[in-house]
């Protein structure tokens, strides 16, 4: 087939009454010839502009069609902005994307036909109804919390929201119970996004089951530094692994009618003097981390509340400061850029301007209306009452409350059910994380040996640190009833546990982090001092204990090394939920090959971490480059206690037989990366392959990562078995922000570099591992 011949599409676009297409466009350098290799067809990408008048929903379709007889193109993949996409309120144009495939086409010319009907929907049409029936005072009201501390105030016609901590799991009024989920921290050790989707839908049929609808959580902040006293609550140091995680959380919690209000927005890195300190960065370092991954839980994630943050972001420029009144992050990119239709509530009592917030900022004050009095806000003028009301009213419209049979506690049976403590020990058990194995230790046999436990934890169920987080859950397995409960049920023979360290075969020590709270940071980077280490010591230094001791890490977040690191064995548990017990002794005895991977870097010890002190109020972040995490470390050329992305298994994987199409596309393109995953070893397994992308550092004055997560997918492999994981780069994963002269001044905008992108698919983000662990290839954009 002729390149240039098709090259030469026509294009014809047809529209409905409600709006225009300004241009339609089959770009030159985004058409590809089949690949043989790959088995893939012909493919292209169509570009079109809408001018939408301010209607909110479009139904978009693609034909192609051949020159002169019209027969359709079999297409065998149409994907982007096509079917029904949802568009910002505001009038103005929005540029679209549609990408396609085929086999290869018989003839030589073809129109590329786009049919696009704009419209309003029904509920935009019935929240317009709403916002002309209801008084402005009654409009006022909805600005302001109930006053009891967990409802949105109602008015008129529109009903209360009935909220709730937290991010793993409902907390009922006090003295009531609910089932603790995973944290945040926890669930994102499974990087699988079906299991947060699943564990997302338990925690919603609680929220219900206790007439709550919505979830103050899940919390997408990013993991900047392991002390911060919330680390646990977050899910992960990288934006990319953490948006989509709490996307998923966010589609199950949605699925069963609970908003999910993702906190705390943003840059809630650090909890000591949280209501003062501003989080002072460059317009890189916020666009491409700090903010990357709201976008995920936003856009792909559809959630419909927002929680701003008490701290202040860039405190001395203008229309900035508080997060809850802040232009830039409220009004400049959630609004304007990502069209972002639903409520904004503040954290709880959070500092902020009457007249800068009512302008830029949040929807709800709350608990209280301190700042947002009604009387006051029913003094501004009718656009901007109407704006917040019509934001709040759309949440309610999307969770369906407004409809007539509505019944919040529908999930009444599902409070604390066997089925929803199953997806705790499913999630618990898959983000456990085998960190060290040396000499293949664990598993442990279930008969036939001896083993002793100790260390502070072994008879603590952790579900992380209170504060509004905290779940009072019923049912708790510690870890010692876990394993006495898995060797009872083996029955004769079973391994025995003793209390004599040198009589055992092997030796568990439960170690872990304290000092994570709400409100205050962990004092330092070390497992709990004392008992920890010294429990540690023991075990070593018993029989058997230089070979067979095994440490068990519980905590919410990343720790320095020390004796415990230096132990054959260890396994890492990020506060898995209430059936902890069971989903530990279940991956110790092998009955649950290990699967989780960390969320996090282990520094070896502070100096491989950012700036983590305050200069008066202020926390300044260092470049984008060199940020924290594991983008440190690789750009310093450290080597950490435990890579970002780390995790073994029983058995072993390969990697092999890496493909890249098109090796050569022009900005806007997209990529298509794949890659053979086998298992190698004797056992089944799960293995999540990530894929890393090095982007050009070829342009004077632009430095940038080393590499960042831009795709992972968890599969499972039986014994010998391998499968074929395909990725596809967008243009979104390629881009980097070029603020165009002085950071914040408005003319920023997202490109694509020109010049070779390094592509690595592998087990972790350690870039020197073997062969076998790790494939790497390469694209270039013109």
């Amino acid at each position: 087939m002729n390149v240039k011949t098709i090259l030469g599409f026509l294009l014809i676009a047809s529209f409905a009454v409600y709006g225009d297409i300004n241009t339609v466009t089959v770009p030159a350098g985004m058409l590809h010839l089949p690949d043989a290799g790959m088995q893939l067809g012909f493919s292209g990408k169509v570009e079109y502009t809408l001018t939408t008048g301010g209607y909110d929903s479009v139904f978009v379709t693609l034909r192609i069609l051949s020159v002169p007889d019209s027969t359709p193109l079999a297409l065998t993949e149409v994907s982007g902005d096509v079917g029904l996409i949802h568009i910002g309120n505001a009038a103005g144009s929005e540029k679209h994307a549609i990408f396609f495939q085929s086999a290869a086409p018989a003839n030589t010319q073809y129109v590329a036909q786009i049919h696009a009907t704009a419209d309003s929907s029904a509920m935009k049409k019935e929240i317009e109804g709403f916002i002309a029936s209801m008084s402005k005072s009654d409009k006022a009201n909805l600005t302001g919390g109930g006053g009891s501390g967990f409802e949105g105030k109602g008015a008129g016609p529109i009903p209360q929201i009935w909220m709730s901590d937290g991010p793993h799991g409902v907390r009922p009024p006090t003295g009531g119970q609910a089932t603790a989920f995973p944290t945040c921290a926890g669930e994102a050790c499974t990087w699988d996004t079906a299991l947060a989707f699943l564990q997302g839908q338990a925690k919603g049929s609680e929220f219900r089951a206790l007439g709550k609808n919505c979830s103050l959580g899940p919390a997408l902040d990013l993991v900047y530094h392991p002390q911060g006293g919330r680390a646990s609550e977050y899910y992960s140091e990288d934006p990319y692994l953490s948006g989509r995680m709490a996307a998923a959380d966010s589609r199950g919690l949605q699925d069963m009618g609970v908003i999910a209000t993702i906190k705390h927005y943003a840059c809630n890195n650090k909890e000591d003097n949280r209501f003062n300190l501003s989080a002072n960065m460059s317009e890189r370092s916020m666009r491409e981390l700090y903010l990357y991954n709201w976008k995920q839980s936003i856009v792909d994630g559809g959630c419909l509340g927002i929680m701003g943050a008490y701290n202040q972001i860039n405190r001395l420029l203008p229309n900035q400061g508080y997060a809850c009144q802040n232009k830039y992050i409220m009004t400049d990119v959630l609004r304007n850029e990502w069209g972002y239709r639903s409520l904004v509530m503040t954290d709880w009592g959070a500092s902020m301007n009457f007249g800068q917030a009512m302008q830029y900022g949040v929807d709800i004050d709350m608990p209280n209306p301190d700042t947002y009095s009604p009387g006051a806000v029913a003094g501004q003028p009718d656009s901007i009452v109407n704006m917040h009301a019509r934001r709040i009213i759309y949440a309610h419209e999307m969770i369906g409350d407004l409809k007539v049979g509505y019944n919040r506690t529908q999930n009444a049976a599902n409070l604390m059910s066997p089925a929803n403590r199953q997806v705790v020990r499913d999630v618990g058990s898959a983000g456990i994380v085998l960190a060290k194995n040396t000499g293949n230790i664990l598993p442990i046999p279930k008969t036939g040996k001896t083993i002793a436990c100790t260390g502070p934890f072994y008879t603590q169920c952790r579900l992380g640190p209170g504060g509004s987080s905290a779940v009072n859950a019923r049912d708790r397995v510690n870890p010692q009833q876990g394993i006495i409960a898995l060797l009872a049920a083996v029955g004769v023979g079973a391994t025995t546990i003793t209390t004599d360290l040198n009589a055992a075969d092997y030796i568990i020590v439960f170690v872990g982090v304290n000092g994570e709270q709400e409100g205050g940071d962990r004092p330092n980077l070390a497992i709990q001092p004392g008992d920890g280490e010294t429990a540690v010591q023991a075990a070593l230094s018993a029989v058997n204990g230089e070979t067979k001791t095994i440490v068990v890490f519980t905590g919410g977040s990343a720790a320095s090394n020390g004796i415990w690191s230096t132990a054959p064995a260890i396994l890492i548990a990020f506060y898995p939920g209430q059936e902890q017990g069971t989903s530990i002794a279940n991956v110790l005895f092998g009955d649950v090959n290990p699967s989780g991977k960390l969320p996090v870097t282990f520094p070896q010890d502070a100096t491989q971490l950012p700036n983590f002190n305050l200069v008066g109020a202020d926390l300044n972040y260092p470049a984008s480059d060199t940020a924290h995490g594991y983008f440190r470390v690789n750009k310093k050329g450290q080597t950490p206690l435990f890579n970002f992305g780390h995790g073994l298994s029983y058995t072993t994987f390969a990697y092999s037989n890496l493909q890249i199409f098109p090796t050569k596309v022009s900005a806007g393109d997209r990529v298509r990366v794949r890659v053979t995953v086998a298992n190698s070893g004797l056992v089944a397994g799960k293995e999540v392959a990530q894929l890393y992308l090095s982007m050009p550092a070829t342009t004077p004055g632009f430095p940038v990562r080393v590499q960042d997560l831009r795709g992972f997918k968890k599969v499972s492999l039986a014994p010998g078995a391998n499968t074929t994981v395909e990725f596809i780069l967008t243009p979104e994963e390629m881009q980097v922000f070029n603020p165009n002269g002085a950071d914040y001044n408005g003319a920023g905008t997202w490109q694509v570099l020109t010049g070779t992108y390094g592509v690595r698919v592998g087990t972790s983000s350690q870039r020197d591992l073997p062969a076998t662990l790790s494939v790497s290839g390469s694209f270039t954009v013109q």
